[in-house]
């Protein structure tokens, strides 16, 4: 299990023992993140390495075995559960707050993001309506919910 906070450090524990085993920022020249942490997920096809993200615009790549930081992609302004790894090994997904490219893929491999995925996010009136951007199959075209 992996944590993360405020102090900018992400924490790996022992679940048998409940205790922290390894505690990971910067790792030689690789910096770290400079602000809060927000999300930790692991890489479900190497659970070695594990990316993190936050305030500071970056991505963390972390190798467990190298005790710290790998690599850092800059871009993504994670607020919350908002990295996920595809099944293939190398693509990585984030998601940001702010109102463009809210939706990246990145190719790890390359350390390069290869595209931003269309989102518009939902619709407020839906919201409001208590429908969180689901739309009524019934409705006609133009026509108010």
């Amino acid at each position: 299990m992996a944590t993360a906070g405020k102090d900018k450090y992400i924490r790996l524990y022992d679940e048998q023992t409940k205790s922290i085993v390894l505690k990971m920022k910067e790792n030689g020249d690789m910096p770290g993140h400079s602000n809060r942490i927000f999300c930790v997920r692991f890489d479900p096809l190497n659970s070695n390495m594990l990316a993190s993200g936050g305030w500071d615009n970056t991505i963390q790549i972390y190798d467990i075995r190298k005790k710290g930081t790998t690599g850092s992609l800059y871009g993504p302004h994670v607020c919350g559960d908002a990295i996920d790894y595809y099944n293939d090994g190398f693509t990585l997904l984030t998601g940001s707050y702010r109102q463009e490219n809210v939706l990246e893929l990145w190719d790890l491999r390359k350390m390069k993001k290869f595209r931003d995925i269309d989102w518009d996010g939902p619709k407020s009136s839906s919201l409001m309506d208590g429908n969180a951007g689901m739309e009524d199959e019934n409705a006609e075209p133009d026509q108010e919910n």
